[in-house]
């Protein structure tokens, strides 16, 4: 038997079909799954106005700071949220998948009768995306001179579709016979790297670094070593990791990379494969833990973000450096008026 259930429900799931040896739980996306429409929209004012536990609604996206039932005027209307735009269609009309308790299974009919007399049956909105992000959100938390650096990034794509050609299956590249293309993902997911046999160069883009980008020294003086692909753009890192390994296996002479400087020799060939050993990602970030999907319409959904404290952190910098400037203005002040009155005495 294969249940075809959402995150939030998969364990409640598998305790009620049991621990049968034929009993699992599987991941189903056709279009039937949909109560609806794709996405279910919530807001904080509503789940407060509901009262119960927020996963008998099973939302998709909960919006914050939105006050009582304000979403109820939201129908037909469009949400963005940084370049993704979501259509919201209409109010979800509620049912007895409310009444279940998300952790004993057990059912309370009273709460789907509370549903009818209190929002007419309806609560959340229906929606569907419209257009996706083309391009995943930096992520200046993973630390490092590089995830500074970012928050000055743009994060949108380039549309090269009219310069671009499908690759062949067989690993060849147009117009370069010697070269064939590898599937490097990680840094993004439909990443390739190029190598050529004939003298062992490999193109790596941005499957690995010749730079440290998580050193500021290493930033300046450009030092060259095979590093992490740049980590506030990197969205799968056990992907970026294999990749590594992929590469390394080639054992090339000559690497050019999109961050770093080429380099070359017999060396070459030792250092992706030491590196590759000791491949290490960041502990911190949104995607450390969990990969981004996407896929060739772009972005499909993202881990949680993580709270990214340098902001609050430079203001109350600056508001400790202000107030100590204006205590040595005013202690100054003082002390040049306290000279004065000495010298008028």
């Amino acid at each position: 038997m294969s249940l075809s259930v959402a995150g939030l429900w998969r364990y409640p799931v598998k305790t009620l079909a049991g621990e049968a040896t034929d009993s699992e739980v599987a991941r189903y996306v056709g279009a039937e799954r949909f109560d609806v429409l794709p996405l279910l929209v919530a807001t904080d004012g509503a789940v407060k106005e509901f009262g119960r536990d927020i996963r008998r609604l099973r939302p998709n996206i909960l919006i914050g700071g939105v006050k009582g039932m304000a979403e109820r005027t939201w129908e037909n209307r469009t949400l963005t949220i940084g370049d993704a735009v979501i259509r919201l269609d209409s109010l979800r009309a509620r049912c007895p998948m409310t009444t279940v308790d998300p952790d004993t299974i057990t059912r309370d009919p009273s709460v789907l009768r509370d549903l009818g007399q209190r929002f007419g049956g309806k609560l959340g909105l229906n929606a569907e995306v419209l257009r996706r992000s083309d391009y995943p959100p930096k992520d200046p938390t993973v630390g490092g001179a590089l995830g500074l650096m970012s928050r000055a990034f743009p994060h949108s794509g380039i549309d090269l579709r009219d310069r671009v050609r499908a690759l062949s299956e067989n690993g060849s590249v147009p117009g370069a016979p010697e070269w064939r293309w590898i599937f490097t993902p990680g840094h993004t997911a439909g990443h390739v790297s190029l190598f050529r046999e004939r003298d062992r160069a490999l193109i790596a883009g941005d499957a690995l670094a010749t730079v440290n980008q998580d050193s500021p020294r290493s930033m300046f003086n450009l030092r060259s070593e095979v590093s992490v692909p740049p980590a506030p753009l990197t969205t799968d890192w056990g992907a970026a990791r294999a990749s590594v390994e992929r590469l390394a296996d080639l054992r090339p002479y000559i690497i050019g990379a999109g961050h770093g400087s080429p380099v070359r020799g017999p060396h070459v060939a030792d250092d992706p494969e030491r590196f590759a050993s000791a491949f290490t990602p960041p502990t911190g970030g949104r995607c450390s833990d969990r990969p981004a999907i996407t896929d060739e319409g772009g972005v499909g959904s993202m881990p949680p973000p993580v709270p990214d404290t340098l902001p609050r952190n430079l203001l109350i910098a600056g508001l400790m450096a202000g107030g100590a400037y204006l205590a040595f203005r005013n202690r100054r002040g003082r002390a040049d008026s306290c000279e004065r009155s000495s010298r008028d005495a």
